[in-house]
């Protein structure tokens, strides 16, 4: 008989979310499950429960409601509860870095976010491509960075920027990504689109289209 895999989550809150960790420890027990206090205000939960990801589901929708405070979720899948726990640890990264709730890394390395969203955002943090990995190498950025910003893209249909965006999905500082820029623009891979007025006070920012994940997507 095939063994279920197993689900752990990563929970960290805010600085300033007084409450949090109660309404986690009573949402764990409702799990009938054991959690955790980690350092740098995070909070480890797992459960025998099955569909602990549709229980978690059910727990952001909860919070969102009550606005008790800032947090960010990872639930990592796995076949074993090191796997599950590395795999948690990884979604809680790529939902900072996407500004999401929640992330939901499964067993293959497949990232969802936000997974309690109907249509999540959804690549592969396990890179075999050599085409994917050479493109990633003549852009400068890691493989698993280029294949997150190519998803982003896909999904919003678009190709034109901000260096304020591209820092957003890439999870590198706006200062990393115009020397990016400025080496994208070099080589001939992006073009200039012109600016992004703004409706309050602010220097106008500079659009960027990218012309070399356009092509790719024909």
């Amino acid at each position: 008989m095939k063994q279920q895999p197993l689900s752990v989550g990563l929970i960290r809150v805010g600085a300033a979310s007084d409450g949090l960790s109660k309404s986690i420890s009573e949402f764990v027990s409702d799990l009938e499950g054991y959690m955790a206090v980690l350092k740098g205000n995070e909070i480890l939960f797992f459960s025998s429960t099955t569909g602990i990801d549709e229980f978690a589901d059910c727990y952001i929708r909860r919070l969102s409601k009550k606005k008790k405070g800032s947090f960010s979720l990872g639930i990592g899948i796995g076949a074993t509860a090191y796997q599950a726990a590395a795999h948690a640890r990884i979604a809680l990264s790529e939902a900072v870095i996407l500004g999401e709730k929640s992330c939901l890394v499964n067993e293959g390395k497949q990232v969802m976010s936000p997974f309690e969203k109907q249509f999540p955002l959804t690549y592969d943090l396990s890179i075999t491509s050599e085409v994917l990995m050479k493109e990633a190498k003549q852009a400068g950025v890691s493989a698993v960075a280029y294949n997150r910003l190519r998803s982003q893209i896909s999904r919003a249909g678009k190709y034109t920027f901000t260096a304020n965006d591209l820092s957003a999905i890439m999870g590198i500082s706006t200062r990393s990504v115009h020397r990016k820029l400025v080496r994208w623009l070099d080589e001939g891979l992006i073009g200039l689109a012109g600016v992004e007025k703004l409706s309050l006070k602010g220097r106008p920012r500079q659009l960027f289209h990218l012309t070399f994940l356009e092509k790719e997507g024909d």
